[in-house]
Formats: C-alpha cells, structure tokens, sequence
C-alpha cells in the first residue's frame, strides 16, 4: 500500500465499525422508512451515520473536502474528498431486506484512491487501495480471472434501473450469461473481487458517492472497472457502470453494451 494511504485506510475502516451498530440497531427496529421529494427512500440510518462520520473527518481531517448522499458539501476536483454513501441500497434496508452496506471512498484529484464497503448484517468489510491488494476482513481477494461473457456468473441491477433503450443491455447480458443474480446491489462488486461471480452491472440510476468505493475494490483484486462506454470512474462520475473479472471479458462485455444500445452498428 502506499504509504500516505495508511492513515486513511485505517481511518476508513473505523467509520465502517462506527456505523456497524447504528444499521443494525435501526435495521432491527419496527416503523417504515421516509421518502425524499425527489420519490427516493431515506432512513434515520442513513442520516445517523452520516453525521456520525462527518464529525470523525471534521475533527480528524479537517482540510479534506467530504461529499455525502444526504448532506451534500464539496465535490472537489482538486486535493483530499471523502464520499460517503451511509447506507447503500436504501430500498433493501427500508424494506427490512439484507442486501445494503455502508460506503466510502477517499479521492485525490477526484479519482477513488481508497474504498470501504461494509455489510452490517454480516460483518463482512471490503477494502481497497491504490497499491495494495483487496481485502476482506484481512484475506487477500482475487477476481476469477474468467474471460468467457457466455461461461459468467453475473450480478445485474434492478430492472427498474435499465430505462427506455437501456432495456436492451438488461437483456442483452441476461440472454447471454450463464447464470444471473438480480437486483444485488454494491455487494455484487465485493463478490465480484471474491471471485464468486463475474460480472456485475448497473444501470444509468447511480451518481459517484454510490461508485466511488467500489473501484479500488474491484482493481485491488485484479478486476477491471469502468462506465458503459469503458469510460474511467472518478468523483463526477454518473451514469451506468460495469465490473468484470478480467480485461478479455470487460471487452467483451462493453462491445455487447455498444451493440444493444446501437444495433445498426453490428449489422
């Protein structure tokens, strides 16, 4: 790892523990969640922790930019930003569903440099770093290595997540895989680094605090990790995004993106 990444990942890792109890306690509790005016769920949970965690980074970075889904603050495409994503997969938790995690990210200039994903319920802890192999719970990760899109195991987002002409990749890939999962969430990209499955999609509903995390994660595990158009991921980052097991496969998989969403060009 490189080193000035030391005091960061470590302190990544104990927001993740700091907000372990506060998921479970609230994802435990009866009531229903809120809704936001844009329709989109909310939990006291997601901002809990939020608060919780932009308290440890004002009083222990406080030169860095932070960047959270509930709260908002500096975007910043110079210097030290946090992005902080409490609880990822909000529907799953207001829904008293398992499938969430909390999320975050360090970036440098914008591009994710440090990723913690961490499943409540489980205690499972995904981390990654620029220079350092993945983590999970202190074991090594690594990907598959399958290069094969018709022989992969994939994870594919929420149907509701594929709009209009974005449909056809939802089919696209669901025709062609071996076997799929739907509707799984940023764990998918931890069990992607885990060599568990192969590919995992989602479609054009995400902005960068729920992508930022994941990058390292995936890339420190050997995985590759970019938008539909095999753009790279940074803080401004929105949009669809794609995780492959390796390189061959990503190319693959990006080429049937490119052809379900422009059919005329493979005629």
């Amino acid at each position: 790892m490189a080193a000035d990444l030391d005091p960061f990942l470590n302190a990544a890792l104990h927001m993740a523990e700091l907000a372990r109890p506060v998921a479970r306690r609230i994802w435990q509790q009866p009531g229903r969640a809120d809704f936001k005016p844009d329709g989109s769920m909310v939990t006291r949970a997601d901002l809990e922790i939020e608060q919780l965690w932009r308290g440890f980074l004002q009083e222990n970075f406080p030169g860095h930019g932070i960047w959270g889904e509930e709260f908002g603050g500096d975007q910043a495409a110079e210097g030290w930003t946090w992005v902080l994503d409490p609880i990822d997969g909000t529907r799953h938790f207001g829904m008293g569903l398992p499938g969430f995690s909390t999320l975050i990210s360090l970036c440098r200039d914008g591009e994710p440099v440090l990723g913690v994903m961490d499943l409540p319920l489980c205690g499972a802890c995904y981390s990654g770093a620029h220079g350092a192999p993945s983590l999970l719970n202190g074991q090594v990760l690594q990907v598959s290595g399958l290069d094969s899109l018709a022989a992969a195991q994939a994870a594919i987002a929420n149907h509701d997540a594929f709009p209009d002409a974005n449909a056809a990749v939802y089919e696209a890939l669901r025709g062609t895989v071996r076997i799929s999962a739907f509707d799984a969430g940023s764990p998918a990209y931890g069990a992607l680094a885990h060599g568990k499955l192969d590919l995992a999609i989602n479609g054009t509903d995400l902005e960068g605090f729920d992508i930022c995390a994941l990058v390292p994660i995936v890339e420190g595990a050997g995985g590759a990790m970019t938008g539909w158009a095999g753009e790279p991921l940074s803080l401004a980052s929105a949009g669809g995004i794609i995780a492959t097991s390796s390189q061959a496969l990503h190319e693959e998989a990006l080429d049937l993106i490119a052809s379900a969403l422009q059919p005329g060009l493979s005629d």
